[in-house]
């Protein structure tokens, strides 16, 4: 489900706030943000977010517009919630939401050790290039896209 801006500020702080815990646990080092840089994506950004049966948020994905195509910023599954196709649910979202939007790609980056390379494999992304030392002291990155327009 694509979750606009409410006019709850409530609802708001609840998904922010869900959806940063989920983030601190999913990520570590150069990839954890501070809560006030992860603020400011998060109120930038195209939220997409999966809520379990009782309605609590379980996973999300933020997509910002970089460069003047949809770049994924983060894609995020709570540990208890992983391994159940929920990261494919979200990314096939945000592909097909790139794509009603008329974008011809979709871009991220991943460290190259990171084992969620194989959802975006799967997914169709493809390695565009290398990024030489992009974690800094924690190595290297790949830049991937998803071209839209492929034919099948």
């Amino acid at each position: 489900m694509r979750v606009l801006p409410e006019p709850d500020e409530v609802k708001m702080k609840g998904i922010y706030s869900a959806c940063l815990m989920i983030h601190r646990q999913a990520f570590s080092g150069i990839e954890q943000m501070t809560a006030a840089t992860f603020f400011k994506e998060y109120n930038r950004s195209a939220l997409f977010v999966h809520r379990n049966n009782i309605g609590q948020i379980v996973a999300f994905a933020m997509v910002t517009i970089s460069r003047g195509q949809p770049w994924l910023m983060e894609i995020a599954v709570h540990a208890d919630w992983r391994g159940q196709g929920i990261g494919s649910s979200l990314l096939r979202e945000v592909d097909q939401w790139a794509k009603s939007m008329n974008y011809d790609y979709v871009e991220l980056t991943v460290k190259v050790n990171n084992p969620a390379q194989k959802l975006y494999f799967d997914h169709g992304y493809r390695v565009e290039k290398v990024l030489e030392r992009y974690y800094l002291q924690e190595g290297d990155g790949l830049l991937m896209h998803l071209n839209l327009r492929r034919t099948v």
